[in-house]
């Protein structure tokens, strides 16, 4: 097989490689690596429909073997082409030898590029050995446990408990061994974190420790974790990838990750990826997904999901399971696509830190993109919602500063926008939104819930606009997360994440469209308008517990209907500062 050169790789645009039209030609590269004064290799091979953040799967050969014929051997590269995956082939100097730290330093070097250099999706990335190779890579994962998101060993050698028990006695993580924050908490060792094995063998009477071993780690809770055992027959790389790899991903919302299931826009009938010059002159992407009965005649609400810096729309797809909501709440899911950043990664440009102006004009892209499914679909304008991760809660932050009016409520999920100079000027005139910060324990620096470092500006900007006081009204904690919820003009929370970094809670996107998003919208004159306020008012000198009620912009209305039904009078006009019609009902307004 040809080799291609090192620096025309660099060169290519791998984000053009998945797109119709355009010719790509998948090659198998050897690339240097410097562990130390040493130069190592590794084989690598991008599939022929890759796009950013799509899987990676590190593939350790047996010593011995040439790498090119192994790699073509075995169909994992038939298999990169069929699913678009990146592999990663490491080279062994003479053997693989996991009685010394070499060939550990040689995967922490691997490692520590792959998410960039290799574009990969970081909650999906899988380790596959063969023989002594197999032996190596479980190695590799009681070095770092938290990265893979399936492992599979194929006719590995009986190691022996004894040594893999010794690699499981080591601190789990670098998170952990190096940030100072987790001193107060349990130590995790690595044989503690939950593993996802395929182990493949002909020899399986000979590899009663190893099985043994593996089926021990963990707590026995992740229903994704466990240690599958069979014979070769049938198992080719499809195979392992397909059925096996392809349903698990690693989900690093806390310090060693957690198995969870994995998801694929590809395989849900109701999602399309767009190419599309929309906004600007240039050529834009995204992933829409509808609800399975859709009907352009209805009106439904909007999300709108921003990734994070150096992925894509289709990783947001798979670590948010917004899709699901679609489904489930009947409402209209984009996960956009950001450009290349001068930094040669994708990330959205709002002209203030992450990245600093690059010339991408993703506020013009995302107003066109707004307004497309707002007309030429049944997006309702009054009830847009705008969420996103890390570079893309900025690009929400800046969104939601410039435009307020076109969202009902927004969440930015550690949002990184840092640059106060950037910051909208507001005043007590200024259109409310309901607006929730969400970030991690340990983003930064452990902390109460006031913001710290990078964001506190951000938090103090949005209590400021949306007149929050200086307590919460109400705090919210389970064993995840603790929420401050502020009344104020408009209802505002900050959550913290326990335990986690810089990560993605998904099943906390219920939470976020169900009990915040949806009970919020924009009325015909641009008001913050909250549905189903619970409120208890005092009228006619008793307490009356109304459910109808609504906030707007701050004001209280009572539905006329429902207030004098429990009163079985006419609210007194005294209790009553104004009326108004909302929806072809009577409300008044209290103080």
């Amino acid at each position: 097989m040809m080799l291609m050169d090192r620096k025309e790789i660099m060169m290519i645009d791998l984000r053009t490689a998945g797109k119709a039209g355009i010719e790509y030609k998948a090659q198998l590269e050897r690339k240097e690596i410097q562990v130390g004064n040493i130069t190592r290799y590794v084989w690598l091979y991008i599939g022929k429909v890759f796009v950013v953040a799509n899987p990676v799967v590190f593939v350790y050969a047996p010593a011995g073997e040439n790498i090119q014929e192994f790699a073509e051997k075995t169909g994992w590269l038939k298999e990169a082409d069929r699913n678009g995956n990146v592999l990663v082939f490491p080279e062994p100097e003479e053997e693989w030898d996991i009685s010394e730290e070499k060939d550990l330093q040689f995967w922490d070097a691997i490692k520590n590029i792959s998410d960039i250099r290799f574009k990969s999706h970081n909650t999906r990335q899988y380790i596959c050995g063969y023989q002594d190779g197999a032996a190596m890579v479980e190695k590799v994962v009681l070095h770092s446990p938290e990265f893979f998101g399936g492992i599979s060993l194929i006719n590995p050698p009986e190691v022996g408990r004894d040594v893999l028990e010794a690699a499981g006695q080591e601190i789990s993580t670098e998170y952990i061994r190096y940030n100072d924050v987790m001193k107060d908490y349990p130590v995790i060792l690595s044989k503690d974190v939950e593993q996802n094995i395929l182990l493949i063998t002909e020899y399986e009477g000979q590899l009663t420790e190893t099985i043994a071993f593996w089926k021990s780690v963990g707590n026995g809770k992740n229903p994704y974790a466990g240690v599958i055992v069979c014979a070769p027959e049938g198992w080719d790389a499809q195979k392992v990838y397909s059925d096996f790899f392809s349903r698990t991903r690693r989900y690093r919302i806390a310090p060693n990750g957690e198995l969870r299931e994995a998801s694929d826009y590809r395989d849900n009938p109701n999602a399309k990826r767009y190419y599309e010059k929309l906004g600007t002159d240039v050529e834009r992407e995204w992933i829409e997904v509808l609800p399975s009965d859709y009907d352009a005649a209805v009106k439904i609400p909007l999300v709108i999901a921003l990734h994070g810096s150096n992925n894509d729309g289709a990783q947001f797809y798979d670590i948010t399971r917004l899709w699901e909501i679609s489904e489930a709440r009947k409402c209209i899911v984009l996960f956009p696509t950001a450009l290349r950043s001068e930094k040669a990664y994708e990330a959205w440009n709002f002209y203030s830190h992450t990245p600093k102006d690059n010339g991408n004009d993703d506020e013009s892209f995302l107003l066109a993109l707004i307004r497309k499914y707002q007309t030429e679909y049944s997006g309702d304008p009054s009830r847009t919602y705008l969420t996103g991760f890390s570079n893309g809660g900025g690009m929400v932050n800046w969104m939601t500063m410039n435009h307020p009016e076109l969202f009902a409520a927004v969440m930015p999920y550690s949002g990184a926008h840092k640059t106060p100079e950037y910051y909208t000027p507001f005043d007590e005139n200024s259109i409310l939104v309901p607006y929730w910060m969400n970030r991690g324990e340990f983003e930064y620096k452990p902390s109460t819930l006031s913001m710290v470092v990078a964001g506190k500006e951000q938090w103090e900007y949005w209590k400021k606009r949306n007149g929050l006081a200086a307590e919460p009204d109400l705090t919210i904690e389970n064993t995840r997360t603790r929420t401050e919820i502020y009344s104020g003009r408009v209802e505002t929370r900050y959550t913290k994440r326990k335990l986690a970094h810089h990560a993605i809670l998904s099943e906390q996107y219920w939470d976020i469209y169900d009990n915040f998003f949806i009970r919020f919208c924009r009325g015909e004159h641009g008001e913050s308008i909250e549905d189903g306020y619970t409120h208890i008012a005092k009228l006619s000198g008793r307490n009356v517990l109304l459910r109808r009620s609504k906030r707007i912009d701050g004001h209280i209305y009572i539905c006329a209907k429902e207030a004098e039904t429990a009163l079985k009078h006419p609210v007194p006009e005294c209790e009553v500062t104004g009326k108004c019609m909302i929806d072809g009902e009577a409300y008044y307004q209290i103080s």
